[in-house]
């Protein structure tokens, strides 16, 4: 099957209405829910924005974001993200497929001020998940042979068997959450890789938000509602 490619459209926001939502991003039915609460847990392990809200979420109905919908020019525009901060009268350009009669945001710009309103839990590209995962798994392996070191210092045991013991210990853990979770990371991260494409931005799939923000930020740039990141 074709990947498909978004859509952007740019236009005056008229007739904004927000309301408070719970979307499955993490999984789309009960019957999901274990694998949506492994996703969640690596999630908050990794510092994934909006990653605690996922966890409790898991167990629950679905994410609490902000639902909207608006009109851009004679376009009905419906969408969530975590906070819905734009407003009546902003230029704006949304980004996502038509679904029926509605377009589907996935991301909504505000060239203006180089700011961007994204889907929850894909706030970057597949090069830049890859990277974090990857860091993150690292960083994790390294604390679980630290703390069985330190657990078991006053232990008479071969260091071959530390080892061992926390290799073995290390990959069950990796197999049972980034392993089985791995398609769901990608598939958000796709749909970063899509909005960038859509934007015509260099390497969409180099993107990521949470860093680009922190640089802002950096720079003087004030600080955004979670959910809204610097470009």
């Amino acid at each position: 099957m074709s990947e498909v490619n978004y859509a952007v459209i740019e236009v005056v926001v008229e007739d904004l209405e927000i309301f408070k939502a719970h979307v499955r991003f993490l999984a789309s039915s009960r019957k999901k829910q274990r694998a949506a609460g492994i996703v969640a847990t690596i999630q908050v392990a990794a510092g994934e924005p909006g990653a605690v809200h996922s966890a409790q979420a898991a167990t629950d109905s679905g994410d609490p974001v902000d639902g909207f919908r608006m009109m851009l020019g004679s376009q009905i525009v419906s969408g969530s993200f975590w906070q819905t901060t734009f407003q009546n009268g902003d230029r704006v350009q949304a980004i996502g497929e038509m679904q029926g009669n509605v377009f589907h945001a996935i991301a909504v710009v505000k060239p203006a001020e180089g700011i961007i309103w994204m889907q929850p839990h894909c706030e970057r590209g597949t090069s830049a998940k890859t990277r974090r995962l990857v860091t993150c798994s690292l960083a994790f392996a390294a604390a679980i042979f630290l703390v069985e070191a330190i657990l078991l210092r006053n232990v008479a045991i071969p260091l071959w068997l530390l080892l061992l013991a926390s290799t073995l210990a290390v990959t069950v853990i990796f197999v049972a959450t980034v392993g089985m979770s791995w398609k769901d990371f990608m598939t958000f991260a796709k749909e970063m890789n899509k909005v960038g494409k859509a934007l015509a931005l260099t390497a969409p799939e180099e993107i990521d938000l949470v860093e680009s923000t922190k640089r802002a930020r950096r720079q003087g740039k004030p600080d955004l509602p979670m959910g809204v990141f610097y470009l």
